[in-house]
C-alpha cells in the first residue's frame, strides 16, 4: 500500500520531506522542505485527516424504460385534458381588466361626438 513517509532530503541533510513509500507525485500541501522531521509528520497527519467530499447521489436518475415514461405520460395527459375539458369555452363574466370608456368621441374607439 503506498503510504507517506518522511525522509531526509539529498541535497540538505538536515532538513526533511514527505514522498510516498512506493513513488509518485505528492500534493502541493505536503511540498516543500521540513526542519524537523515531527513538524513533516504533523502535515501528513493533517492531510491525512482532511474533511473528504461525500459522493454525490443523484436522485433524479430515470429507472424506468422509455415505454413505460411514454405510457405514463399520455396517461397523465389525457388525465389533464379530461380535467381541463370545457373550461376554456366558459365565459366567466365581465372581464375587470381594462379601461372603460370615460367620453364619447372617436379617440376611444366608442361614438363621434356630436359637435353643433
Amino acid at each position: 500500500m503506498n503510504e507517506l513517509t518522511v525522509v531526509t532530503d539529498k541535497k540538505m541533510p538536515n532538513l526533511y520531506r514527505i514522498q510516498w513509500s512506493e513513488g509518485g507525485n505528492i500534493p502541493n500541501f505536503l511540498d516543500g522542505l521540513f526542519s524537523t522531521r515531527i513538524a513533516a509528520k504533523k502535515r501528513v497527519m493533517i492531510y491525512e485527516e482532511r474533511p473528504r467530499p461525500k459522493p454525490i447521489e443523484y436522485k433524479g436518475q430515470k429507472t424506468i424504460s422509455n415505454e413505460e415514461e411514454a405510457k405514463l405520460l399520455a396517461d397523465v395527459e389525457k388525465q389533464v385534458e379530461a380535467e381541463n375539458n370545457g373550461k376554456e369555452e366558459k365565459p366567466k363574466g365581465k372581464n375587470k381588466g381594462g379601461a372603460k370608456s370615460v367620453r364619447k368621441g372617436t379617440d376611444n374607439g366608442s361614438e363621434p361626438a356630436i359637435v353643433s
